[in-house]
């Protein structure tokens, strides 16, 4: 019988990013369909959008969080383009409280989990937009948060989702991660 260790990897990001998180559960399901099988492993995927219920009784993150704290997640896979995200009551985007939270579980692990890795594209700013404003107030608290993370260690830039493909899969499979 064959046997495999089994990593779930968790996918947070902002509302801009719905390639790129499509593109994750692409890529971790031609790792899981290939080369995962000769190396004993398996990716399972968790997204609030597909594995959360809904529920009344607190705030959308506060629902969230508890479904995240239950999936004991080996892998946090961050994303950002040009959008920060909306505020929660302990961050300001979900994401950044997601990532917070990943951070913070992994500190406190013996064993350094969940593993940690943030994706930035390099999506160009439409100047002619007429929500410009809002863009441009977004896409400074990208560039503050993405600042703020390089002293906790190292993020990947990509400028294209062929980029972005690659990049996941290089550290998923070629730089150790399973």
């Amino acid at each position: 019988m064959e046997t495999r260790n089994v990593f779930k990897c968790f996918i947070s990001s902002p509302g801009d990013c719905e390639i790129e998180r499509n593109s994750c559960l692409n890529v971790l399901d031609r790792i899981n369909s290939g080369l995962s099988k000769h190396l004993g492993v398996n990716f399972e995927k968790f997204m609030w959008e597909y594995d959360v219920l809904p529920d009344m009784g607190q705030n959308g993150q506060e629902i969230i969080d508890e479904y995240i704290s239950k999936s004991n997640y080996d892998i946090f896979i961050g994303i950002m383009k040009n959008r920060f995200g909306h505020p929660t009551k302990k961050a300001g985007s979900g994401t950044e409280h997601e990532f917070n939270d990943a951070l913070e579980r992994k500190k406190n692990s013996p064993n350094s989990i969940p593993r940690i890795l943030f994706f930035f594209g390099k999506e160009k700013v439409d100047l002619n937009s007429p929500e410009i404003n809002e863009i441009l107030e977004q896409h400074i608290k990208v560039k503050k948060f993405k600042s703020e993370i390089s002293n906790r260690g190292i993020y990947i830039d990509f400028e294209s989702i062929d980029a972005f493909e690659k990049a996941q899969e290089e550290r998923n499979v070629k730089k150790g991660m399973i």
